[in-house]
């Protein structure tokens, strides 16, 4: 019987050791089981372990040009088929699910910024009266 291949052992080290996602941590881990199995030519690029576990479901917390698929942007499903732009009315939708949205998220990222940001007037403070 043929030894394993390199993308049957990832696999099989990350459900071995129990991870739950892969990160920085966890792809040095499989490299070192993967250079005891095979030699210093048995590692493995990190974009090529994120791949392979991105294709089997895993949770990747790693990304890289080279990887196929980053974690999806929490807020794309609020986003999604919104740009319309088939006919006047749709447009004139789209740009007012847009500014809902925006009016929506942006008290959130008012929140991350610094306490200098959050201290600058706001648009209609600076609006001419």
């Amino acid at each position: 019987m043929p030894g394993k291949t390199k993308k049957e052992l990832i696999l099989e080290i990350f459900n071995e050791e129990g991870f739950n996602e892969l990160s920085d941590d966890e792809i040095r881990l499989i490299n070192e089981r993967l250079v005891a199995i095979h030699g210093r030519g048995g590692a493995a690029s990190p974009a090529y372990i994120a791949n392979i576990l991105i294709a089997a479901g895993k949770r990747v917390r790693y990304h890289d040009y080279l990887t196929s698929s980053p974690e999806p942007d929490q807020y794309a499903e609020d986003f999604a088929g919104l740009l319309k732009f088939d006919t006047l009315a749709a447009a004139e939708s789209s740009i007012r699910t847009l500014d809902r949205l925006y009016r929506r998220f942006q008290p959130m990222e008012m929140k991350r910024e610094s306490p200098a940001a959050a201290s600058l007037p706001s648009e209609a403070a600076c609006a001419p009266a």
